[in-house]
């Protein structure tokens, strides 16, 4: 009764919305309704109407905000307020909301309104994680909706100080160094309008071009064309070079219970005095495990970094895991890679011998290596052995002794591990603009060919863990192969991953592949061709 009340709830707010291709619907970790499918409110309740509740599995936060993001990856619109609210049943039982922090903070980090609305007596505030400040109460779920929804749904819309739809030009700053000037055009749903914008070349951010809306409209009005301006920040002096030059640099650094307490604190000392003589803090990454600690793009001096460094601490109840290290840093990647500029990753491996440390890491660091990312290894202490260390890069450091303040010759190898072995100079600041391409009317080549391509991908409890992987990364390799994504449907057993005519790219495709895990639920032949089917 309740979960059905929980459908009614959401069949009621969604009808009373109007732009359809603004809604995107979850159903825990499935995407029923991605964004930009539908183009009527009515289809959408068609869908929420299928709804059904899984008896086998409990409550995940953790994977319901991971599909979260990697939906927010394909279609992230930064110039456009975005939402997400929560339907929390369960913050008590254990593991129902473990891991849950390192996606949230991808999904904030992106600007997005996180909201919770914690349903029924096992869902308190006291447990649930602290990933928003943003909670709405629903203890009561024989009441029709939550507790003040009608005072609160403007806030969790993302509404709370919306603009107003007849404002006019809006300048938008970004921080950085320099800071690149916009200006927009707000114009009333329905109306068109064309603005024109560049971005210098900062990873977490790209060169964009907004298209005409084509809302339909009930009014006639006059289209409006703005151009963007970019505007050196006045400091009155030059450009600070980049140290040790322009990459962007990740340190992974082990937080596992490997190391004795003594070489544990020898590697956070080690970290941050390389970290000190850096100077570009929003060219840094640092992860403690599988934790993005400091994610690129959000500090601007070294200090603040250095501050969460000094607060990492050591996990007694876990070994070392490469793949959780590499798995976290893949997303990170995703979020903030970008081509025009050389990206490193250290990894400080401390555990290459006991079983299960190294597992599992060739298909993550294929894709981190695809993206044209440096991987170093610093091999440390006497459990982690290069003739172990699986075949993911050639540029190993080692440091046995970590009674040493830094690893063997980190002097002359730590230029290299930074990427900066063919580097631009070091005085060379960024473009602040980037041209506008020209189109081509040129017709790119359909490979292999025009065929609309389904790949019904298995997810159940059929396979085990290296067998599920092999496939997952042959099904990566088949697609990245591919080059029409508007062609392609993916299928995670009867889950729509990626339906056809997406707007996804090949590489956010294949970022939703890469995130794949299989479930507790057997195989059925019959529900992947009726999921097929209905596509």
């Amino acid at each position: 009764d309740f979960f059905k009340n929980q459908i009614t709830f959401l069949s009621s707010a969604v009808s009373a919305l109007n732009y359809a291709e603004r809604i995107m619907i979850q159903s825990g970790s499935n995407t029923p309704v991605p964004w930009n499918t539908y183009n009527s409110t009515q289809d959408i309740l068609n869908k929420i109407a299928n709804i059904t509740q899984n008896t086998n599995n409990g409550f995940s936060l953790v994977n319901i905000v991971r599909n979260l993001y990697f939906q927010l990856v394909a279609y992230h619109n930064n110039t456009i307020p975005t939402a997400a609210i929560l339907f929390v049943t369960d913050t008590t039982t254990p593991g129902s909301t473990d891991g849950a922090d390192l996606y949230a903070g991808y999904i904030m980090n992106m600007g997005v309104r996180i909201t919770a609305i914690l349903m029924g007596d096992k869902a308190n505030q006291s447990t649930f994680p602290n990933i928003t400040s943003n909670i709405i109460k629903w203890p009561d779920l024989t009441q029709p909706q939550p507790d003040n929804w009608d005072s609160l749904y403007a806030a969790a819309y993302g509404c709370l100080n919306p603009a107003s739809t007849t404002q006019g030009l809006t300048t938008i700053t970004t921080t950085g160094n320099p800071t690149t000037t916009y200006t927009t055009q707000t114009v009333q749903p329905g109306s068109s309008s064309t603005t024109t914008s560049v971005t210098s070349p900062t990873p977490g951010s790209s060169s964009t071009t907004a298209p005409p809306s084509s809302e339909p409209s009930t009014t006639t009005t006059t289209p409006t064309t703005t151009t963007a301006t970019t505007t050196p920040t006045p400091t009155g002096s030059t450009l600070a070079p980049y140290i040790p030059c322009q990459s962007f640099i990740a340190f992974c650094t082990d937080n596992s219970n490997v190391l004795i307490p003594d070489f544990f604190k020898n590697q956070i000392t080690f970290l941050s005095s390389a970290i000190s003589a850096l100077n570009h803090a929003e060219r840094i990454s640092v992860q403690s495990g599988s934790n993005a600690l400091a994610p690129w793009n959000t500090y601007q001096n070294i200090q603040d970094i250095l501050n969460q460094i000094s607060t990492i601490t050591q996990n007694t109840n876990n070994g070392f895991s490469l793949r959780d290290v590499l798995k976290s840093l893949y997303g990170q990647l995703v979020i903030a890679q970008n081509s025009t500029i050389p990206m490193a990753a250290i990894l400080f491996v401390t555990d290459t011998t006991t079983p299960g440390s190294v597992d599992g890491t060739d298909p993550y660091a294929g894709y981190i290596i695809n993206m044209g990312v440096r991987i170093t290894a610093i091999l440390m202490g006497d459990k982690a052995n290069q003739s172990t260390f699986p075949n993911i890069t050639s540029n190993i450091i080692k440091w046995p002794d970590l009674t040493q303040p830094q690893p063997d010759n980190w002097d002359s190898l730590s230029g290299a591990a930074y990427g900066c072995s063919n580097s631009v100079s070091t005085t060379q600041g960024p473009s602040t603009t980037t041209p506008i391409p020209t189109t081509t009317t040129t017709m790119v080549p359909y490979v292999p060919c025009q065929s609309l391509i389904s790949f019904c991908f298995d997810v159940s409890n059929a396979l085990d863990e290296i067998n599920f992987f092999k496939i997952s990364n042959f099904l990566f390799s088949a697609v990245n192969d591919l080059n029409h994504p508007e062609r392609i449907e993916v299928q995670a057993s009867e889950a729509v991953l990626v339906p056809w005519n997406n707007n996804y790219t090949i590489d956010e495709i294949l970022g939703q592949i890469s995130d794949l895990g299989n479930n507790d639920v057997p195989f059925s032949l019959l529900n992947v061709l009726k999921t097929l089917y209905g596509q």
